[in-house]
């Protein structure tokens, strides 16, 4: 298992913990997220408002953690080491560079890739997208069918509202037809939100009476 650490400013916590709703706030992230850890800048523990871990084992994960929030989603990419920096590949695309990023970005955020009315748009923005990079389409089709596996945990005392809405919680999925919460007796840690999705780990259990992890 190889386990990368990177610390967020403020800038970068606000821009990386925006709401997801659809598929494309999760590409948005994935992007975002990579341009920062090309950079891999060390940030002083004065600046530090957040921590990004990028975690390569049987478990491919990103977690983001900041105060009271902690969440995670799948990295659909493989991850190789170079000296002191990383960079990343698919099957469709031998480096995920800030180049390539900034295409995907731009692409997501143009109205063509929401306004699948307009089918003949989509494929004319991408295939303008991808004149330097021909394999830009399969990756394109890599990120809009990718598994993401999204789980947060909040520490939500503005919204607490009794058992409907937990102070402490699991978001589980994020679109608004599937998610649904779970409550959770205490707070949850980094290293137990970890331990939780570590398949590598001994299971935590969900006491049916009470509602507690364990």
């Amino acid at each position: 298992m190889k386990v990368f650490h990177f610390g967020l400013d403020k800038r970068q916590v606000d821009l990386l913990f925006s709401p997801l709703r659809t598929k494309v706030d999760v590409i948005r992230l994935l992007m975002n997220t990579i341009k920062i850890m090309l950079v891999g800048d060390k940030l002083p523990t004065e600046r530090t408002a957040g921590m990004l871990t990028l975690r390569v084992s049987s478990m491919n994960r990103l977690i983001f953690s900041a105060v009271d929030k902690i969440f995670s989603i799948s990295f659909p990419f493989t991850t190789l080491q170079q000296e002191d920096c990383l960079r990343f590949e698919s099957d469709y695309c031998d480096d995920i560079d800030h180049r390539i990023t900034s295409e995907i970005l731009a692409l997501v955020n143009s109205r063509h890739y929401t306004d699948f009315t307009d089918i003949f748009g989509f494929a004319d923005a991408v295939i303008e997208a991808g004149e330097d990079h021909e394999d830009l389409w399969g990756l394109v089709r890599e990120l809009m069918m990718f598994e993401d596996n999204y789980l947060r945990y909040d520490h939500d005392p503005i919204r607490a509202d009794g058992k409907r809405h937990p102070l402490h919680h699991l978001d589980i999925s994020y679109t608004s037809s599937g998610t649904f919460k779970l409550g959770l007796a205490g707070r949850v840690t980094p290293e137990v939100f970890v331990d939780i999705l570590d398949v590598e780990s001994d299971c935590h259990f969900l006491d049916t009476k009470c509602g507690d992890f364990r």
